[in-house]
């Protein structure tokens, strides 16, 4: 249970312990348990947290974004787009958030930009 939620301390584990499974035990049996397995407590856990780990808690929220350009034929010659994009990562799903053809400091700006809020990240 500590090595599944990193951030419980003892007692949450002892908490969820006394609901979820009604055993009744103590804050410092989970400590002393968790110490003799080796298990540190919740705020070194935390610090020791793995890129897989930090996937895992996330997954349903993570998001991408990134530029590409587009080169098309214009009026006047090759003209260059930039196109921005955010990704879903857990359903791959793309989404064009913005495209300009110099985008500047102004066109980024949060409050003015045409990716504000893509499924409300971003």
């Amino acid at each position: 249970m500590a090595l599944a939620n990193l951030g419980w301390g003892y007692t949450k584990i002892r908490d969820a312990l006394r609901t979820g499974l009604k055993i009744e035990i103590g804050r410092t049996t989970v400590a002393d348990i968790l110490a003799e397995a080796g298990i540190e407590p919740a705020p070194e856990r935390e610090k020791k947290r793995t890129w897989k780990q930090f996937i895992k808690m996330h997954w349903d929220t993570l998001y991408a974004c990134d530029f590409f350009s587009v080169e098309a034929l214009g009026p006047f010659g090759t003209v260059r787009y930039m196109v921005f994009f955010v990704i879903e990562i857990k359903s791959r799903a793309v989404e064009i958030a913005g495209i300009a053809v110099d985008p500047g400091e102004e066109w980024m700006k949060p409050e003015r930009s045409p990716h504000r809020v893509i499924n409300g990240y971003c």
